[in-house]
């Protein structure tokens, strides 16, 4: 697998989304599908993995956990994201940060981004009530996010 440095970080140039995972016909994640893949991806060097909120009706986030959680913690990098929420208070979007940790089961995330920065959504993202991007720069400060 070919890595690219990034800061101190040896990147694997592919990374895996997870917004769409293999699925049975009722829609239900295939976890044994998923799971080989998962499998598949470490063994062959894939080390950056992609999830988000509302990925697989946010199920994502915890299915990521759960076949990460066999892994070294420092055997691959996950991302997250802040949602697009249309959040109603600070407190919320607190929640929705501490709920994508406690989903994935991690005391942190190595990278994480604002999802889905737009013309319609960077209002919320620099909404000075709901102060988004102090609050994240906090959980930077304190460790639980390594890249923002």
């Amino acid at each position: 697998m070919i890595k690219k440095q990034f800061k101190d970080k040896s990147l694997s140039m592919l990374g895996l989304g997870c917004m769409r995972f293999p699925c049975h016909e009722n829609g239900e994640v295939d976890m044994e599908k998923t799971a080989e893949i998962i499998d598949l991806c470490m063994q062959s060097g894939v080390n950056y993995y992609d999830t988000a909120w509302f990925y697989h009706q946010g199920k994502s986030e915890q299915i990521m956990g759960e076949l990460l959680s066999k892994y070294p913690r420092d055997s691959y990098y996950l991302a997250d994201k802040m949602p697009f929420n249309k959040f109603s208070s600070h407190e919320e979007v607190v929640k929705t940060f501490e709920t994508q940790l406690s989903r994935t089961g991690m005391d942190y995330f190595d990278f994480y981004l604002l999802h889905n920065v737009s013309d319609d959504t960077v209002s919320i993202f620099t909404d000075e009530n709901l102060k988004i991007v102090d609050f994240l720069l906090e959980q930077k400060r304190i460790g639980r996010i390594r890249h923002l």
